[in-house]
């Protein structure tokens, strides 16, 4: 495949993720793993004695998208790691 037909197919690959998780929030890849749009509760804001707001900062949720392995593909990356 030439450099130009694997940026075509990567690129492509990436939008449909996007879409997809604009859309419903999970995409599942066969044998890969899936993604997911997930909130989670993050602190943010000023941590310093001498500023602004609470010394440890102000939670805040915040939308991330996370990764989530097949089981096959976490075992083999553990057994691979347990190896050396």
């Amino acid at each position: 495949m030439s450099e130009e037909n694997v940026k075509t197919v990567y690129l492509g690959l990436v939008k449909l993720i996007t879409t997809e998780l604009r859309a419903h929030a999970l995409i599942r890849l066969p044998h890969l793993g899936d993604f997911a749009i997930v909130e989670i509760r993050t602190r943010y804001g000023p941590k310093g004695g001498n500023s602004r707001g609470p010394l440890w900062g102000e939670l805040k949720d915040v939308n991330t998208i996370r990764f989530y392995a097949n089981y096959l593909w976490r075992d083999y990356f553990k057994a691979l790691k347990n190896l050396k």
